[in-house]
């Protein structure tokens, strides 16, 4: 079991990180939290504030099916775990979609008594997975697969900076979106749909959680058709026109 690796991670005002909070979820959808190290469960036990951000994360990611994904990058890394800097604190946008039965879910993610099975998944959230299925065999050597890297509740948190750009209000140009919904699930095929008084062409751009633009397209109508399949994870769109901002969304891909 890998010990004083998380104590880097904790943020300064002592509580978890993003990238704590992320890896506990994978590890309670992996079913490996006997494998976290000692300091981490236990601060997630006793402290109120960072069962709700990661019951609220574990809620979000309730039908991610993790059962096809490869080698973990901090459970089945030969080499230890990599270390990072830590990340901003993280502020879960769904939290509040998820507050029925929420608790529940702590109890069965932190307060059973200590002679429960606590890699036994939580039945408040039934996930059909096998959490065998993610662990390389002996002697193998496990296919990474393309398009899951990295810790996948880590793709699934939410940008501080986009999320308050997102918040403001302060528009040149009136618009209405009509589609996504903030928050809404958007697949290859789905429509972006908006009105404005700004007068086109029109720059879309599709970031992912950490800021980063995966898309950027030219419109010269009030409309944009999404071709490409994403990488399941949160992501923001920014609509600009006029040289003005007109929007900044959120959506989610499963």
């Amino acid at each position: 079991m890998r010990t004083g690796i998380i104590v880097h991670f904790f943020h300064k005002e002592a509580h978890l990180s993003q990238e704590d909070v992320s890896l506990y979820v994978d590890a309670l959808k992996l079913g490996r939290v006997d494998q976290l190290p000692p300091l981490l469960v236990e601060h997630a036990k006793n402290c109120p504030e960072c069962q709700g951000e990661i019951t609220g994360l574990f809620s979000l990611l309730a039908e991610e099916d993790y059962s096809k994904t490869g080698p973990h990058p901090f459970f089945d890394n030969p080499a230890g775990p990599v270390q990072r800097e830590p990340l901003p604190i993280l502020k879960i946008a769904a939290m509040l979609a998820a507050a029925v039965g929420i608790g529940i879910m702590v109890y069965w993610l932190f307060l059973r008594a200590p002679g429960d099975d606590h890699r036994t998944q939580p039945v408040a959230v039934s996930t059909g997975i096998d959490t065998n299925s993610a662990r390389p065999q002996a002697g193998a050597t496990p296919a990474i697969p393309k398009v899951r890297q990295g810790q996948i509740a880590e793709r699934f948190t939410t940008s501080p900076g986009l999320e308050d750009l997102m918040r403001s209000s302060v528009r040149s140009a009136e618009t209405e979106v009509q589609s996504p919904t903030i928050g809404g699930t958007v697949h290859a095929g789905s429509i972006f749909r908006w009105t404005t008084s700004a007068q086109p062409p029109f720059d879309l751009t599709i970031l992912d959680n950490r800021g980063s633009p995966v898309g950027t397209y030219k419109l010269h109508s009030s409309m944009y058709k999404l071709k490409d399949s994403l990488q399941a994870g949160l992501y923001y769109w920014k609509l600009v026109g006029e040289e003005t901002l007109l929007h900044v969304g959120r959506f989610v891909v499963r």
